[in-house]
């Protein structure tokens, strides 16, 4: 006897379009200098580094082995969409140096290596194109996975050799410079300092819809509204954990409480680039606070947000104590108390946030 299967009907596309959205809100812009970001139309765009070949969708490991529908890259949907102009010749130069280089998959299962050998095109052939393509992107990639902390050494933590030289190279030729950082978690960005880059955008690992979302914040479609979940300091040792980490039997947590951020706002506000909780957009809000209540055995605190640029996006309100007088011995000087994202505002338009804090 045949018995017919009722296997569930999924809404891919919803699933799919809630996935791109995630993806270009958790994005966040480092840096943006003149509006480099959002490019206009028609743009001209040459695409740099090794990462555009086989762009990191996820970690590895366990949490890297799934199973996807689809899987495209950056190039592909700029050259889809037709927004931008996409320069061939790098390319190819790509393509080429791809085919005798191919991906290294190193050991297996949690034995990828942390990066893939980048190719490096001569200054004339910049220059060259440079004359096709004002504006250069450059993806640089890390991976990501169980048993793969950051080391502090080149590939890892740092940029390769390489990595420096192309950065070097790209920027002294090209009118503007963009940045792509497909990473699994932070990494040094001591290079902004060397290489003036124009934009630094800091995407992630996205999952299949990736490439899409990133579409989305060049073209403008999306305005960025991620915000970082950590603190980029000047230098790796800058880091209390830095001395008692990567010990194969035990790891010391000497820095007690005072973990990430905590211990930046209370000890070390001058070690730090890039603070916890900092992104940028295309727009700009102002923020108003309209008091304080208490409810229960909570306190709600009301922030009204108004757009106040030309582009529409959205605005996350954080909300952090800072504890008074002596108790600064025992407890950070800020903690991170509630945070909540606004809706999408268009220019001029404004919305109240309640914060609930226990």
């Amino acid at each position: 006897m045949n018995h017919a299967i009722d296997y569930p009907v999924f809404p891919w596309k919803d699933y799919e379009t809630t996935a791109r959205q995630a993806a270009a809100e958790g994005c966040v812009l480092l840096e943006n200098h003149d509006g480099t970001l959002p490019l206009a139309r028609s743009a001209r765009i040459a695409l740099f580094g090794r990462t555009q070949m086989q762009e990191y969708h996820s970690g590895l490991g366990s949490g890297g082995l799934v199973n996807v529908r689809q899987e495209t890259s950056l190039w592909n949907v700029l050259k889809d969409t037709q927004y931008f102009t996409l320069n061939l010749a790098v390319r190819k130069a790509y393509e080429d140096f791809v085919a005798t280089h191919p991906y290294d998959i190193g050991d297996g299962w949690a034995g990828h290596p942390w990066f893939q050998e980048e190719f490096l095109p001569d200054a004339a052939f910049l220059r060259a194109q440079a004359e096709e393509s004002e504006i250069a992107i450059v993806l640089i990639g890390r991976t990501a996975g169980e048993d793969k902390d950051h080391r502090a050494e080149k590939g890892s933590w740092y940029l390769t050799d390489s990595e420096e030289t192309l950065l070097g190279r790209v920027t002294s030729a090209f009118h503007k410079t963009i940045v792509l950082l497909n990473c699994g978690s932070i990494l040094d960005l001591s290079w902004i300092d060397r290489y003036h880059p124009d934009a630094v955008l800091l995407t992630w690992q996205g999952g299949e819809q990736m490439p899409y979302a990133l579409y989305d914040l060049l073209s403008g479609t999306v305005s960025p509204s991620g915000h970082l979940s950590d603190t980029i300091a000047y230098a790796i040792e800058d880091y209390p954990s830095t001395p008692n980490f990567g010990g194969t039997e035990r790891n010391l947590y000497a820095e007690d409480i005072f973990v990430g951020y905590r211990y930046f706002s209370t000890f070390a506000e001058n070690k730090v680039r890039y603070p916890f909780g900092y992104g940028l957009s295309y727009t700009s809000f102002a923020l108003t606070s309209e008091g304080c209540t208490v409810n229960e055995d909570s306190l709600l605190c009301t922030v009204r947000v108004q757009n106040t640029g030309n582009r529409e996006g959205k605005a996350t309100i954080q909300c952090y104590v800072r504890a008074p007088g002596d108790a600064l011995l025992s407890l950070p000087a800020r903690q991170l108390v509630g945070f909540e994202k606004t809706a999408l505002l268009q220019p001029g338009e404004a919305c109240r946030c309640v914060l609930t804090i226990p």
